[in-house]
């Protein structure tokens, strides 16, 4: 799973919807690497260009672990550029679950 918003309150929700031997990325450090593993998730934590993750090497290791099934990313909706804003706001209010693609 590809976590690109859930900060450190609300990412063991994660836990819920991933099976054990599962595997979660956090873009913004929150995952608590050590509370995922005890319950058998292996969680990556990315951010800044000090993590190794971050780099151009670290963002193709992700689209890979993206590509091969490692991880995956509950695309819910994919819109283009001009909804971009309605879905922004669906996704703030807790209307969409998942992830949307906005295409440029």
């Amino acid at each position: 799973m590809f976590d690109l918003v859930n900060g450190k309150d609300a990412i063991g929700r994660d836990a819920e919807i991933l099976k054990a031997g599962g595997s979660l990325v956090s873009t913004i450090y929150a995952a608590d690497e050590k509370w995922f593993a005890e319950r058998k998730i292996t969680a990556h934590n990315i951010s800044s260009t000090n993590n190794p993750l971050s780099t151009t090497d670290g963002l193709n290791q992700i689209a890979r672990m993206l590509a091969d099934g490692t991880i995956t990313a509950r695309i819910r909706s994919t819109v283009e550029l001009d909804g971009a804003a309605q879905i922004i706001e669906k996704l703030r209010s807790g209307g969409l679950r998942g992830k949307a693609v906005i295409h440029l």
